[in-house]
């Protein structure tokens, strides 16, 4: 499997992390946080358009269960300990496509940690690469951080991109993304803060909360590997 290691982005003020954000009594994982699930696979038709009526409109055939849209979003927020060796996981389902109507599409993540032991990564299959984050020291509030954003985005001649059935037409890959984090400390770290998201079009222009790591503003992405792009300080 073939991985690839990149700095953690600069935190930005809105992201600094109050004292009583992360609860040192519980473990790690307990996920609160939402998102939405858009039907219409706007960016394969008429972005910023409207959904046809005429039963030609592209749909996603996983309804909630797997993130397509330009304006599918998601954020969960955790905090907590992690114990030595433990992990915690977040998998998701996205149907990677070709479309360059906006940029769409990214898997974010962010942690804050008073240890340089507790790691992030994300991966990718059937696509079997991962990335792992190295931490950044914040010397103002004494703590690890670590973000990243990423997609996998084709072009819509690949061979890879195939109908997804079921849709009426549209075209992607079926992938499954996973973000872990894990404490490879010998002792118990207390008050860890995580925060994993999908990144609609919206969020990464705005920069809001689900896109934590994305910059903000184009170009939005400063590393390709195709069909990998990603964001590194």
């Amino acid at each position: 499997m073939k991985r690839i290691i990149f700095a953690a982005l600069a935190v930005f003020a809105i992201l600094v992390l109050p004292a009583s954000a992360s609860n040192p009594n519980v473990p790690l994982g307990s996920w609160t946080g939402g998102g939405q699930h858009s039907g219409w696979i706007e960016q394969q038709q008429y972005w910023l358009g409207s959904m046809p009526t005429d039963g030609t409109a592209i749909t996603n055939p996983f309804g909630g269960a797997c993130f397509w849209s330009v304006n599918d979003h998601a954020q969960l927020i955790s905090s907590g300990y992690l114990d030595p060796g433990t992990s915690v996981v977040d998998t998701k389902c996205v149907v990677s496509d070709y479309s360059n109507a906006a940029p769409y599409g990214f898997t974010t993540a962010y942690v804050v940690s008073k240890s340089s032991d507790v790691t992030l990564s994300v991966c990718y299959q059937p696509q079997n690469r991962c990335f792992d984050a190295t931490s950044n020291y914040n010397t103002k509030e004494r703590t690890y951080r670590s973000s990243f954003c990423v997609r996998a985005h084709y072009q819509q001649q690949d061979p890879l991109m195939q109908e997804i059935p079921g849709s009426n037409g549209g075209l992607g890959l079926v992938t499954t993304v996973t973000t872990t984090i894990t404490s490879t400390a010998t002792k118990r770290v207390r008050d860890v803060y995580a925060q994993v998201g999908y990144a609609s079009d919206i969020a990464v222009f705005m920069g809001w909360g689900d896109a934590i790591g994305c910059l903000p503003t184009i170009p939005y992405v400063d590393h390709f590997e195709y069909p990998f792009q990603w964001t590194q300080s």
